[in-house]
């Protein structure tokens, strides 16, 4: 939303009852991927037990089968996100552009360059976590999975995730409390929704959730941060890419 449309002013209410309520909206969110993956887990585990088939049981199978759950868990997550968000959505999104375009002319937003580097090291990790044999499997899949990763990552999750951390949840918060706390609040909950990734993934996105958070207090818009989002995770993917199918880098054992 541009600087110029301010957030709506909430009825009198403590801090930390805004705190709690943005708390468990992102708590209610991983809990719709948890609902998810128990559904197609189920089904799976079903459907593997009825026929006995010994295809279902190939590693391939297996991570196709956890590629799938991943993909239909973020979605649910980024659209529960959208939902909490849905009173200001319609009106963020159509002044996208437009908060997009005065973010860029303020010299901060520069700050977006930083997540090239940024993406980089986070597809040095990827090439330094990842198996052989999930490479072997990433390599045979279709272009149409690249493109709905790429999807999913690129757009749908920087659009639902940074309208509602940078956006709702730090509209709510900055009208009871100074902005610096909103944003230390709305990256602390940012970071915490990325722990079932992984004990270590706050971690890892913890430089571009520091540049976001920068950007948002420097009065750049979510349009930018949603760039910036976009721009980190693009890089990522695209090292991926290049590892899988152009130049394998071979870390030291």
């Amino acid at each position: 939303m541009s600087e110029q449309l301010a957030d709506l002013p909430l009825p009198v209410q403590s801090q930390w009852s805004v705190v709690r309520s943005c708390f468990w909206q992102v708590l209610a969110a991983l809990a719709s991927s948890l609902l998810v993956s128990f559904v197609v887990g189920f089904v799976v585990a079903f459907v593997g037990a009825a026929t006995r088939s010994a295809s279902l049981l190939h590693v391939t199978q297996e991570f196709a089968y956890v590629q799938s759950l991943a993909i239909l868990s973020m979605l649910m997550v980024n659209a529960t996100y959208l939902l909490f968000a849905r009173d200001e959505l319609k009106e963020r999104l159509r002044q996208f552009l437009p908060d997009l375009m005065n973010g860029l002319r303020r010299p901060v937003s520069l700050l977006i360059l930083v997540c090239v580097p940024l993406g980089l090291l986070g597809s040095v990790h990827w090439a330094i976590t990842t198996t052989q044999l999930t490479r072997n499997f990433l390599h045979d899949m279709s272009p149409i999975y690249w493109l709905a990763i790429a999807v999913l990552l690129v757009i749908v999750a920087p659009v639902a995730e940074e309208i509602f951390y940078r956006g709702y949840v730090w509209g709510r918060l900055s009208s009871i409390m100074p902005p610096w706390k909103a944003g230390t609040i709305s990256a602390a909950l940012f970071l915490g929704s990325h722990v079932p990734n992984g004990i270590l993934a706050p971690l890892l996105v913890l430089p571009l959730t520091i540049v976001l958070t920068v950007l948002r207090l420097r009065h750049v818009g979510v349009g930018v941060c949603v760039l910036a989002h976009g721009i980190y995770n693009g890089t990522i993917i695209l090292g991926n890419l290049v590892q899988t199918y152009v130049a394998p880098l071979h870390m030291p054992s």
